[in-house]
């Protein structure tokens, strides 16, 4: 029972996945219609290339077994398309790649926005050139060798997709009658519906607009168009009908209201006033008009409406119940259901839309009469009013729902009634209004003089200029107007109430980060606000954050010593970065918070002059000012968002990675497209540049300290770095097992070939007449050939220093401590590149590629290194270059080999390295067998097996082990 006891190791390699599970490929699927910005998931329409690439690890080091077994893992590649949705589109915002969000950028994937005869993927024209498609008139994304995860399996990706109909200026979503339009007219992907066949919408437009009722909607499932169009209209408050041959929208909208530069005007008054002067006799003995009223207690009192939440990744959200308290404590609760909204990505029209819903529950009473031919110009949702002293109606206001003909040609009606409209009169008379009535017609005067400025980037996910802006009494806030040329303005937004606007009743002298002693004292008197004391957790966490005349602080404790005046002590001074200074009497001061008005601008307006104005309307947000009447601020963007330092490098660390060496760190999260900047040397200030990178892990380039830090270059050239850059040391870069060759080019006195290099001191530096470039190529000697095809670890180290080409590179004993005419040191601006060639057995050389660490699948390697300088002031200097392979181990076997009784000669299928380990089995032999090796080589062996002193003919398994 010996086995029980053995020292063998147990295998723990995973099974390898020979193909990707396509969990997201429909055949037949309908494509998606997506209009304005919302998420959609993709479908897989193309898949090839899966690969999976052997990562193997052992425990032990050099060509001796460790006697602990190894361990092979798999990492997976493909190549893919993802179809999304009919184009052409705008653009792609963020990517969700599985639970990960992230830029399209960053995923690694390549845009066609889905033109007709767009140019199809150069990937598939030059290696599947039997299933290159253009996929003309489809947004897809495509991406090459994308590597998988452990699983295999295609990501679930979702794509935040700006679509068709984005016409509305300064919004992402869409203008309700553009996707109606679309819809009823597109001859490829709507109803075809004739042109001419569809009446204005202009009022719709405008009603929709003017309210905020703006859809992003994305229809990713077939539905017959009835019912697409029909629920538009229902949410967006509104109502199909048809006029004269053509196919009309008209809104229930009973309110003035402006917005997106719009303004809606419901009917001012009915069509005509109705009587029985104009009823025709309808068979019913109580009157020429027939009431129907429907009970209140079977009307919905509660409507919530389910939408897409695009300030939460397109999360489903529901909106606040919509109510009728009054009706509910009547009648009882009577919800209609949550009702599916998903047209809309934002709160306030999918909860303006519920409210709606909610007050046509409260029209009960419905009216049907006969009319003349002579009215036969009356439409569905025309307004008349109707007197009928049988029913009690006197100038009723009526909204017609339809309208049929009889043989007679008389027209009979089914209104509802207009509760909004009661009580008004028709076109030919005007009824004046009695009782009181608010002033809303008061001028709002003008603003205050605003406070503009920049936030620091902690607090911004983009580059936004910020506004506090307060008014007098009748003040209510305003519509924000911007300019860059300071003639054309454009509505960017609106401010709805004060901003706690103030300035300093006293000098604020400078004082330590937490101060005591020195008192904020404020007046507070142009907005009218009031401020509370914080917690010890809000002054350190700057709940209570403050903006003083470029410094950003915070408070504990609030002290009211006057109307509209406060006391602020105990301060948290010098917030993210700005400067305690001292501020006057009279400085303006901002309490950050909801109220600040925040506008996103470009990098390119960076000290460019921006131009607003604030166009005042007063408490009922009505008596707008005239854009002309109304002051103009000037602002210069600085951009400083993007100058914030980045975060610190965190979880540095090491590891090997097909068996080589490799730095990696966590992510730094910041909104900005930062990259991380990789180092070596004694300190940061005084190391060499290696590379930049956007993943967060970087090969090793040779023993020594590295130092990483994340960047961020803005669009005027001003870096940003983490604050304290990270720092590791590494050594012994590379898992070797079988290192077949290795050399030290500069111990070896640099025997290859040198360009535009010249060696002295036992150093090659750069020459020639701009010394901007050279090579050293290693000697024909020292080309590695492992005499067979293998997956062989190759690692190239290499020592770079530089210096000015005014100084004598022998003398200098410190070459990076050398600056150059900028003050820069000298090991940023030079550069080092090793390179690698490789040829296949019964190959040739193929060309030279960029070094990588990492394995190489040839036979034969060569290398090189390209030294560059950034001018011809600088000079590069190579102190070390090595150049070593790693050859895996191999097995050569043979199975019942036949043995001549004099002896039999047997060869590797190739030579190895090194004579191999050689395992000899006798099958099916005789008592007093042995076996004769008369010689054994890297290339092969001879045997013999004997009895008793004599040969005999057998036959044999043996096993061959080596490199």
């Amino acid at each position: 029972m010996g086995f029980l006891f053995s020292s063998g190791t147990q295998s723990t390699t995973p099974t390898k996945l020979t193909g990707i599970p396509v969990q997201t490929s429909v055949q037949g699927v309908c494509c998606s219609l997506v209009f304005g910005q919302t998420r959609i998931a993709g479908n897989l329409i193309w898949y090839g290339d899966f690969k999976a690439v052997g990562v193997s690890s052992s425990s032990g080091k050099g060509g001796a077994s460790s006697g602990k077994g190894g361990y092979t893992s798999y990492n997976y590649y493909a190549s893919f398309i993802i179809g999304l949705c009919e184009g052409p589109i705008g653009s792609i915002g963020d990517v969700w790649n599985s639970t990960t969000l992230e830029t399209l950028a960053k995923s690694g994937l390549s845009l066609f926005k889905g033109a007709v005869g767009q140019s199809g993927w150069g990937f598939l024209s030059t290696n599947h050139a039997d299933q290159y498609l253009n996929y003309s008139g489809l947004c897809y994304v495509a991406v090459a060798n994308y590597e998988l995860d452990s699983s295999a399996a295609v990501p679930s990706f979702n794509f935040e997709v700006a679509g068709l109909c984005r016409t509305v200026s300064g919004q992402v979503d869409c203008d309700p009658k553009e996707v109606i339009t679309y819809l009823l007219s597109n001859t490829d992907n709507g109803v075809g519906y004739p042109s001419d066949h569809i009446g204005d919408l202009g009022t719709y437009s405008a009603y929709c607009l003017a309210s905020g009722f703006l859809i992003s909607p994305a229809y990713t499932d077939q539905q017959t168009a009835s019912e697409i169009l029909k629920n538009i209209a229902l949410l967006t408050n509104s109502e199909f009908y048809e006029s004269e041959g053509k196919l009309c929208l008209a809104p229930y909208g009973d309110e003035a209201v402006s917005g997106n530069g719009v303004t809606y005007a419901p009917p001012t008054a009915p069509e005509y006033d109705l009587d029985d002067d104009d009823f025709l006799d309808s068979g019913d003995q109580n009157g020429p008009v027939r009431l129907t009223r429907a009970r209140p207690a079977d009307q919905y009192n509660y409507y919530t409406l389910e939408f897409l939440d695009r300030d939460n990744e397109y999360n489903v959200a529901t909106t606040d119940p919509a109510q009728d308290l009054d009706a509910i404590q009547k009648y009882g609760l009577r919800m209609a259901g949550t009702q599916t909204a998903h047209e809309f990505c934002t709160k306030a029209p999918a909860q303006k839309s519920a409210w709606c819903l909610l007050q046509r529950q409260k029209i009960l009473n419905t009216y049907t009469f006969k009319l003349g031919v002579k009215y036969i110009g009356l439409d569905c949702m025309d307004l008349v009013t109707l007197t009928d002293a049988a029913l009690g109606l006197d100038k009723q206001w009526v909204r017609i729902k339809s309208i049929a003909e009889d043989e007679n040609l008389d027209l009979e009606i089914t209104a509802e009634e207009y509760l909004a409209g009661t009580g008004a009169a028709a076109l030919t008379s005007w009824q004046t209004p009695n009782g009181y009535f608010a002033d809303r017609a008061g001028s709002s005067g003008n603003c205050n003089v605003p406070v503009i400025f920049e936030p620091p980037g902690k607090l911004v996910q983009d580059l936004e200029i910020w506004a506090a802006v307060s008014g007098g009494s009748n003040w209510g806030g305003c519509d924000v107007y911007v300019s860059t040329d300071g003639a054309s303005y454009k509505k960017v937004g609106e401010i709805q109430g004060n901003a706690r606007q103030g300035v300093l009743a006293a000098q604020l002298p400078a004082g330590s980060k937490s101060d005591t002693v020195n008192p904020l004292s404020l007046d507070l008197s142009m907005s009218r606000a009031t401020l509370l004391s914080g917690s010890e957790t809000d002054f350190s966490l700057l709940n209570t954050l403050c903006y003083v005349d470029g410094e950003w602080l915070a408070y504990k404790t609030a002290t009211l010593t006057g109307t509209y005046q406060y006391s602020l002590t105990v301060l948290n001074r010098g917030a993210y970065g700005s400067t305690i200074s001292t501020h006057a009497a009279g400085a303006q001061f901002v309490r950050v918070d909801d109220f600040i008005f925040k506008y996103p601008y470009d990098s390119s307006l960076i000290g460019l002059p921006v131009y607003l104005k604030f166009v005042g309307k007063n408490l009922y947000g009505q008596a707008v000012q005239d854009i002309a009447d109304v002051a103009v601020y000037t602002y210069f963007p600085t951009g400083i968002a993007l100058t914030a330092a980045p975060g610190d490098i965190a979880d540095l660390a090491a590891s090997y990675y097909a068996g080589q060496l490799r730095l990696s760190w966590d992510a730094v999260d910041d909104w900005r497209d930062i990259d991380y900047e990789i180092r070596k040397g004694v300190s940061w200030d005084n190391s060499k540049f290696l590379f930049r990178t956007s993943l967060t892990h970087c090969p090793y380039w040779g023993d020594g300290t590295y130092w990483v830090a994340a960047h961020y270059r803005s669009p005027n050239g001003v870096d940003a770095y983490s604050a304290n850059a990270t720092s590791l040391v590494l050594a012994d870069g590379m898992l070797t097992t079988n290192v077949i060759q290795s050399y030290d080019e500069q111990a070896l006195g640099w025997l290859g070939t040198l360009t535009n290099l010249t060696s002295s001191g036992g150093y090659l530096y750069l020459t020639g007449a701009d010394y901007s470039s050279g090579i050293y190529q290693v000697p024909t000697s020292h080309q590695v050939d492992i005499g067979r095809d293998a997956a062989c670890n190759v690692l190239i180290t290499y020592d770079l220093n530089g210096d000015s080409t005014k100084n004598d590179v022998l003398t200098i004993t410190d070459i990076l401590q050398v600056a150059d005419i900028l003050g820069e040191q000298l090991g940023l601006n030079i550069s080092a590149q090793p390179q690698i060639r490789v040829k296949k057995d019964g190959g040739s050389w193929g060309d030279w590629q960029n070094y990588i660490p990492g394995e190489y699948y040839a036979r034969c390697f060569d290398a090189r290194i390209l030294l560059g300088a950034a001018s011809a002031e600088l000079r590069a200097i190579l102190q070390g270059f090595t150049f070593a392979v790693d050859v895996p181990d191999r097995t050569d076997t043979g199975t019942g080999v036949a043995i001549a009784a004099a002896g039999t000669t047997i060869s590797y299928s190739s030579a190895f390295n090194a004579v191999p380990n050689l395992q000899i089995t006798i099958v099916g032999g005789s008592a007093g067998d042995a076996i004769l090796l008369s010689s054994q080589t890297v290339s092969g062996f001879t045997i013999q097996i004997v009895n008793d002193g004599s040969g005999v003919a057998r036959s044999i398994n043996w096993v061959a082990r080596g490199y």
